[in-house]
């Protein structure tokens, strides 16, 4: 009888953990709280107009575009989320490669577009909020 709950408890625990349960999580339901829109605001203050907007998909994939609509796409790329943190490589096309990191605090994003173009490395910082 213990041997059978002992059982019963730990595949209850290896599916929770496997299911992603543990993952960073939304109210949405969505497997990260980086999903979705985000208009990105030149530096680290949120004012005057967006400058670009950043889609992150649920299938791991994200872009930036010049409208809220997704139109006028500008960079296209992958990303993961670990430790609450998102990193991932894209591609600006004719221009060249770089990657995305990005970290919530609170209803912000913290987001660096860094540029592999320029030697060394660009960094720009971006500051994003929910449309």
């Amino acid at each position: 009888m213990i041997k059978s709950v002992w059982m019963t408890i730990s595949l209850f625990a290896a599916t929770f953990l496997l299911s992603g349960c543990f993952l960073d999580s939304d109210s949405s339901g969505s497997s990260n709280n980086y999903t979705g829109v985000w208009a990105l605001y030149s530096g680290s203050q949120v004012q005057g107009s967006p400058y670009w907007y950043v889609h992150f998909q649920d299938d791991g994939t994200f872009f930036i575009s010049n409208n809220l609509d997704g139109t006028g796409v500008r960079v296209t790329g992958t990303y993961q989320v670990s430790g609450g943190e998102l990193i991932g490589p894209f591609t600006n096309p004719g221009v060249g490669t770089g990657r995305v990191e990005a970290k919530r605090e609170g209803d912000l994003l913290r987001l660096d577009f860094i540029e592999y173009w320029h030697t060394p490395h660009k960094v720009v910082p971006y500051t994003g909020v929910r449309p």
